[in-house]
């Protein structure tokens, strides 16, 4: 696709290894650069450092983006990245800048004045927070409502994952100052296996998805397991789960070709019980046309769905029983699979989820 505007400049802000694609974080920016990148004049910058490995792969890596480390070789004092950002935007004129998430705001200072400054949110901190606590659970991040309300007030606009954020901070600032723009997926049906053989679980090493697998094997595992069905577990939160050990629990570890994890899984699952936002692992088994198990939590932020597109339970014994009868309903896993890959044609094409922050920026989706 060729750009709308090819004098549009922007700059997207991160702290993450984008390239990698190692958590829901990682994948939001990833494919938000994607589609600004063929549609605009797109930076990314990098506080960095680098990581082993990270020339080789963005090297290696067709991108439609620049790329620029604010710094490559070490960790700097946030008034440093701070000033380093100011410089670059000075020497590189920027007509929209998006930082990436909460803890990032304080760039916001940083930026000449002349350069629209939106936030890209990813979920609401504060009630990630309570809802991390509400299960025992410590966030990483601290903030009111309120203070994330006066944070957010300092840019241009506030670009939100789902409707109810939306909704809730468009009523606190002006709608007007609002975007929303929830997580696309390219969709791609996957091939319907008349066995069930794996049930998989795709996610980082994040402390609410740990809890999520911890109280999926002990309190619902036991009543799903029969001999030849696998629970397949994929992504960086396996190294945290290497003391446990459960008849018919396969760790499978970071698989980079998302494309094949997906094509390996029968039934997904996404347990997750503390959260806010959109639950990225929940859209992607969407859009790969898998029937999903999820929790109501795991369900936030879908918009107009219903029990033949995912199945939501928050007790051990319904959740099991919903995998239950899709193990051995092979009728049903195939239509509840079609259903959420039409759910996520619908819902989750990339002009879906973006088209309204493009028209921000000045260009036409």
């Amino acid at each position: 696709m060729t750009r709308d505007i090819p004098n549009r400049k922007v700059l997207i802000v991160t702290d993450k290894s984008i390239w990698r694609l190692e958590a829901g974080a990682h994948a939001r920016t990833h494919v938000l650069a994607d589609y600004l990148g063929s549609r605009t004049d797109l930076t990314i910058a990098v506080l960095g450092p680098a990581r082993p490995g990270d020339e080789t792969i963005l090297t290696a890596q067709s991108r439609s983006w620049r790329f620029a480390w604010l710094d490559r070789n070490l960790p700097l004092e946030p008034a440093e990245y701070a000033r380093r950002l100011h410089d670059y935007c000075r020497s590189n004129a920027v007509d929209v800048c998006i930082i990436e998430r909460l803890h990032l705001a304080y760039l916001r200072d940083a930026l000449p004045p002349g350069t629209r400054a939106f936030i890209d949110t990813h979920d609401l901190v504060w009630v990630r927070e309570a809802a991390m606590r509400e299960h025992g659970l410590r966030d990483e991040q601290t903030v009111t409502r309120a203070e994330e309300l006066d944070i957010l007030r300092r840019f241009d606009r506030a670009i939100l994952i789902q409707r109810e954020d939306y909704a809730d901070i468009g009523a606190a600032m002006g709608q007007q100052n609002c975007i929303l723009a929830p997580h696309p997926v390219e969709s791609s049906r996957k091939p319907f296996r008349p066995q069930v053989k794996s049930i998989g679980f795709v996610a980082s090493g994040w402390i609410a998805n740990v809890d999520a697998m911890k109280w999926f094997i002990e309190d619902i595992w036991p009543r799903v397991f029969r001999p030849g069905l696998s629970l397949d577990i994929h992504g960086h939160i396996c190294s945290l789960l290497k003391g446990v050990s459960v008849p018919g629990m396969a760790l499978k570890g970071y698989g980079a070709e998302l494309d094949a994890v997906y094509g390996a899984i029968d039934i997904a699952i996404n347990p997750v019980r503390a959260g806010a936002g959109l639950k990225i692992k929940s859209v992607e088994a969407l859009g790969n046309g898998l029937p999903l198990v999820t929790t109501t939590e795991g369900a936030r932020g879908l918009p107009e769905f219903d029990d033949k597109t995912l199945l939501v339970a928050d007790d051990p014994a319904s959740f099991a029983g919903h995998l239950i009868r899709l193990v051995d309903d092979g009728a049903l896993r195939q239509r509840v699979g079609q259903s959420a890959y039409d759910y996520a044609r619908r819902h989750f094409t990339a002009d879906a989820c973006y088209g309204g922050l493009l028209a921000e920026i000045g260009c036409v989706p």
